[in-house]
């Protein structure tokens, strides 16, 4: 978490350093800390010093030196707001030890939620906190597997000057294959919040927000069971191609990508496999191959007994493309109209 790191002090002797690199010495105010609000996890944030035209050692006005415990974190721009994880986790435990009130098919229901698991990317800068609860759930009517549950949860974000904003999402899982994909987008079930100081407003934000999520996130579902009665076909596959970041290994072997195909157009053809599945079915074997990836080691032991790296997804890239994939999705249903009947042909 943060990097890892332990100031210009760690053990540089055993650290294999890139040519060029050389210890510098900087100097941080810390007669008075600038910032002290998380003090008793450990943060602190100092001002730093730097010489004016005067050789007078002054504060700068730009950056600030953040350390927890008094191990070097990172140097900010003053303007970076942090929220740092230990006291989001128990913003959040706070939050979630009291059975939230959601709304659930038109009807306010207590619902219990569980963290599940932490990622961190980023080298430590950016966590992601899986939320999940067995009280919301939906059988997808016409699914080609039967019973097929679908669970609604939440994804909760933070990021310190990486780009991740402090927010949250919801996140789908099928429990037959244990597939999983995260969705974003305006009024669809994802929430913004307002990096504040004050802890009770922070939880406060969650008490209000999490409730939100899962009211419009549940729309998502009615997509789902609007997808098993699209028959999948070309423009579709073309559309999902062109309009996601997804890697080609991702996608399932029905899709005939030429990627020297000039023409886009012309890029994707269906294989014969793909004739009479449905939307919905198409969604979920690339979603599984994106969660299989995501799921992989990230290292295994070859033949010969010696470790070996494997590329895969990281929590980030499993994020933007499931939730890409969520968008093409909306788009496919909203641009052809509520299907009927599942025995509608697209």
């Amino acid at each position: 978490m943060y990097g890892g790191m332990s100031g210009v002090e760690a053990d540089l002797n055993q650290t294999q350093l890139p040519l060029g690199a050389e210890v510098r010495k900087i100097f941080v105010d810390t007669s008075k800390p600038l910032d002290s609000t998380f003090e008793k996890y450990g943060h602190i944030f100092y001002n730093m010093l730097v010489q004016d035209g005067h050789a007078r050692w002054v504060k700068s006005r730009g950056i600030k030196y953040w350390e927890q415990d008094g191990t070097f974190r990172s140097i900010l721009p003053m303007s970076t707001p942090v929220y740092p994880f230990e006291p989001m986790l128990d913003d959040l435990e706070q939050v979630i030890q009291q059975n939230l009130e959601v709304e659930l098919d038109g009807q306010i229901k207590k619902a219990r939620f569980e963290i599940h698991q932490k990622y961190f990317t980023h080298n430590g800068f950016s966590m992601f906190v899986d939320l999940r609860s067995p009280d919301i759930r939906r059988v997808i009517k016409g699914s080609y597997v039967k019973d097929d549950i679908v669970q609604l949860g939440i994804v909760v974000r933070n990021g310190i000057k990486t780009g991740v904003s402090l927010g949250a999402d919801f996140m789908t899982y099928r429990l037959v294959c244990q597939n999983g994909a995260i969705g974003r987008g305006e009024n669809f079930g994802s929430i913004s919040i307002r990096h504040v100081g004050d802890q009770n407003k922070m939880i406060e934000a969650f008490r209000e927000g999490i409730p939100v999520i899962i009211q419009t996130g549940q729309r998502i579902l009615d997509y789902y069971e609007m997808a098993t009665a699209f028959r999948f076909d070309e423009a579709m596959a073309r559309k999902i191609y062109k309009r996601t970041h997804i890697t080609e290994k991702y996608f399932p072997q029905y899709f005939g990508i030429d990627k020297d195909q000039k023409d886009p157009d012309k890029q994707v053809n269906l294989t014969n496999e793909a004739r009479g599945l449905s939307l919905w079915e198409v969604f979920n074997d690339i979603t599984q191959n994106l969660t299989r990836s995501f799921n992989t080691p990230d290292t295994h032991i070859d033949r010969r007994g010696r470790e070996k790296a494997v590329m895969h997804l990281g929590f980030s890239g499993f994020s933007k493309q499931t939730r890409q994939l969520h968008q093409v999705l909306t788009q496919i249903i909203d641009g052809r109209g509520r299907p009927t009947t599942t025995a509608e042909v697209a």
